[in-house]
């Protein structure tokens, strides 16, 4: 977890400038249009699932939500497989993983 958090706190740093979040949030940082594409839910799965060295068919309980933290657009996602359950939290610019936790399922 140590080195999650590190992780977390260094890419929330780099990311701060980062374009808020896409149209389909209603927020826009400027008055002019969106720069940034970002990631998708399915990007940001897809990051996580290769973390975790799993494939979408070897888990169960896959759940992907779209959250906005401090104006930024980030993922978390959260599946079980091989009697561990993972939570993953994903920048939705950067795609970058921001936190990650992985525990044995009870």
């Amino acid at each position: 977890r140590k080195r999650a958090t590190a992780v977390a706190t260094s890419c929330r740093l780099q990311a701060t400038n980062a374009p808020s979040a896409p149209a389909e949030n209603q927020q826009s940082a400027s008055g002019s249009g969106s720069v940034a594409a970002g990631i998708g839910p399915d990007q940001a799965k897809s990051i996580a699932l290769t973390h975790a060295g799993v494939s979408e068919d070897q888990v169960s309980g896959l759940q992907v939500q779209q959250d906005q933290d401090d104006g930024r657009l980030e993922y978390e996602v959260e599946f079980r497989s091989g009697g561990m359950e993972y939570e993953y939290t994903i920048d939705g610019g950067t795609g970058q993983i921001l936190e990650y936790d992985r525990e044995q399922d009870d």
